[in-house]
């Protein structure tokens, strides 16, 4: 149930099996498995009468409490604990753009990177704050994105400057150097130089939003709506329109001087209503 397997049941949600209601020490679910092994106790015992005389009665059907559904990161947490996998989505789903646009590789592909500086983002699984023979902090973490996780450590001055991002579930932007490990040539570790919340880099780094989109989906119908996007989501964020014919392997900039757009959540999930219109930021 924690991980959706009673979701196709639409008269409840998944917060409802696990809330217990105040002076109760009991969840919904465990209330109904309680009556369910109660009731066939009792519908074993009336078999094994000699006559059958009592008559098999219904079993109760229990009533699931009001309760606020959990949001979407705690029941994709809840997936990861009881499967060991995300089953409704990721924790990333809602930041693709911010990954695509700022992030120069993927944990998957880290080791292409020796000896150079890079950007990733990613989701924190694990954390453990420690002390070490010396007596100073320092803490190790596992950062997830779409294609893997990596084990990362601050140590010193590092950890001072960025522990206050180092809790699960956070989901971090990071800017490092992959190097050799001290004292070693052919084992490398991402020595961390920047931390930030991923949810901010969006409007701390873009710098300009490019609109791409095809010649052939090009018509009247979309340049209205876009129109109507530039209008409804003004901004401080300059827009450039950019039309790309692949079969002739051109490109043209148009003209859309003192336009500018938010890049708010609401701008962000009306221009995915239009597949015709990529986002670039940078």
């Amino acid at each position: 149930a924690a991980a959706g397997a009673f979701d196709c049941f639409e008269e409840g949600h998944r917060a409802q099996y696990f809330f217990i209601v105040p002076g109760e020490n009991v969840s919904a679910i465990e209330k109904a498995m309680r009556n369910a092994a109660s009731d066939i106790l009792k519908s074993n015992g009336r078999m094994q009468t000699l006559f059958g005389e009592a008559a098999h009665e219904q079993m109760r059907n229990p009533t699931l409490p009001a309760a606020e559904p959990w949001p979407a990161l705690a029941k994709l947490k809840k997936e990861k604990e009881v499967t060991g996998v995300y089953l409704s989505g990721h924790p990333l789903d809602d930041y693709r753009v911010e990954m695509n646009n700022f992030c120069t590789c993927n944990i998957a592909d880290i080791d292409n990177f020796k000896n150079q500086e890079l950007s990733i983002g990613g989701i924190i699984n694990t954390i453990e704050h420690r002390v070490s023979k010396n007596g100073k902090s320092f803490a190790s973490f596992s950062l997830e994105d779409f294609t893997g996780n990596t084990e990362m450590v601050l140590f010193g001055e590092d950890y001072l400057k960025f522990k206050h991002f180092l809790a699960e579930g956070t989901l971090l932007f990071v800017k490092g150097k992959y190097q050799p490990r001290f004292n070693s040539d052919d084992r490398y570790e991402l020595k961390i130089t920047a931390l930030q919340l991923l949810q901010d880099i969006r409007e701390r780094l873009t710098k300009k939003v490019t609109m791409n989109i095809e010649l052939a989906d090009v018509n009247d119908q979309l340049i209205e709506k876009i129109e109507g996007l530039f209008t409804k989501y003004k901004g401080n964020y300059p827009v450039a329109i950019q039309v790309n014919d692949p079969l002739n392997n051109y490109s043209i900039n148009l003209n859309v001087q003192k336009m500018a757009v938010s890049l708010t959540e609401e701008f962000m999930s009306a221009i995915n209503n239009y597949p015709e219109v990529q986002i670039k930021l940078c």
